[in-house]
């Protein structure tokens, strides 16, 4: 296997082993009344990452072939959520910091 297709794979696998517990800390975070919108845009960037990847895979897939339901896709799909989930809490941390400096200016 070539190094390219090991950095994928170890993509694909970081992704899919961090899906579950960004999943979970979107929704203890949804469960909160101070948390909700970091709890809504990790959901929503995973989900968001994980349905453009399947509207793709459904797209390209040749006719008669299983396509998105093949048991290997789901993994790609969860990195898929996992990578897009990290996303967004990483925008919902840059947001925070944006509006914390912006409320409280540097003298």
């Amino acid at each position: 296997m070539s190094l390219p297709a090991l950095v994928i794979v170890a993509a694909i696998i970081l992704g899919a082993l961090s899906a579950l517990p960004m999943l979970a800390w979107a929704i203890h975070c949804l469960r909160r009344a101070g948390r909700r919108a970091e709890g809504a845009s990790i959901l929503g960037a995973g989900v968001l990452a994980a349905a453009l990847l399947m509207v793709a895979g459904a797209l390209t897939a040749p006719p008669g072939s299983a396509g998105v339901l093949r048991p290997q896709a789901f993994v790609v799909i969860a990195g898929a959520f996992g990578w897009g989930a990290a996303g967004g809490k990483v925008l919902h941390v840059v947001g925070q910091w944006w509006r914390g400096r912006r409320a409280h200016p540097a003298p």
